[in-house]
Formats: structure tokens, C-alpha cells, sequence
């Protein structure tokens, strides 16, 4: 069971502004997988960035679509969506929407092809923060389902400081 996989990443960013940038990243890896046969993967995603450069310390938005598409042992291609935007609106509170679409051409084959997510998240310090998210799920053969969660992430111990 010694199998080799490989990884190729090329990735470059532009500064649009000098609020915003926006990357590319294009990626596709290759491997034995454990019926031993060689799966790929390939996709790429694009991330838009915004925070103003003056007084935008508590403001920002950030934008995320990427696709992934795999050839599974089957050898049916299968690919997947992803989309999410999030911002921070003020020193400790940001919101988030996301939305995924899988099983690309084949949803049968995803079990669970399409979500839609809403969240807020509170960072009291930077010690601790709170997520209350809500997420909706279509599956193929079942009724939707809805799920409301809420977390809470505590971080103990010494760690390095950072600017953001």
C-alpha cells in the first residue's frame, strides 16, 4: 500500500486597488486510490478581497467561488460548487452566506447535492468567538433538512502575536 500521489498548484494575485485584490488559483492532484486504480482531481477557485485602506480596520468583505471536478474510481466525472461571502461589519461581529451544488453532473451521486448556509459570529476577544450558523440541505431522495448550530471556540495558552 505504498502509493504515490502528486499535487500541482499554480496561483497568482493582482492588486486591484488598494482596497482590493483578487486571486486565482488553479490546482489538480493525481493518485492510487484504495481500489487501486489512479483518481485526479482537478479545480480552481477565485477570491475577491476588500478592506479600505483608510478607516476599514473593522470593515471588509470577502468573496470565494471555486469548482472541483474528480474522476473517481468509477471513472465518472463528478464536480462540485462552492460559493461564499462574508463580511465583517464591525470590530468583533462579521456575517457569512454559503451556498454549495454537488454531484456535478450527476446530484444522484452526491446523496446530499445542494446547501445553503446563513452565519453570524461574534469575537468577544481573541480568545474565544461565537458562530451561530444556519444551514438548509436538499438531499436527492429525502426531504430537505434544516439544522441551526451554535458554537462556541475557546483558545488557551500563549500564542504569537499578529496584525489581524
Amino acid at each position: 500500500a505504498n502509493a504515490l500521489a502528486g499535487v500541482a498548484q499554480l496561483k497568482n494575485l493582482w492588486d486591484l486597488s488598494e482596497d482590493s485584490t483578487l486571486e486565482w488559483n488553479l490546482f489538480g492532484t493525481s493518485g492510487k486510490n484504495p481500489s487501486d486504480r489512479t483518481s485526479h482531481v482537478v479545480g480552481s477557485d477565485l477570491t475577491f478581497k476588500w478592506r479600505p485602506s483608510v478607516g476599514g480596520k473593522y470593515r471588509s468583505l470577502a468573496w470565494t467561488g471555486e469548482y472541483m471536478e474528480g474522476i473517481p474510481a468509477s471513472r465518472e466525472r463528478l464536480g462540485g460548487l462552492s460559493s461564499w461571502i462574508q463580511y465583517q461589519f464591525a470590530e468583533r461581529w462579521w456575517i457569512q452566506a454559503r451556498y454549495d451544488h454537488l454531484g456535478i453532473p450527476h446530484p444522484e451521486a452526491a446523496g446530499i447535492p445542494r446547501r445553503e448556509s446563513a452565519l453570524v459570529g461574534f469575537f468577544p476577544s481573541e480568545f474565544s468567538g461565537y458562530r451561530l450558523q444556519y444551514d438548509h440541505q436538499a438531499p436527492t431522495v429525502s426531504p430537505s433538512s434544516h439544522a441551526l448550530t451554535l458554537q462556541w471556540t475557546i483558545s488557551i495558552g500563549a500564542h504569537p502575536a499578529h496584525a489581524y
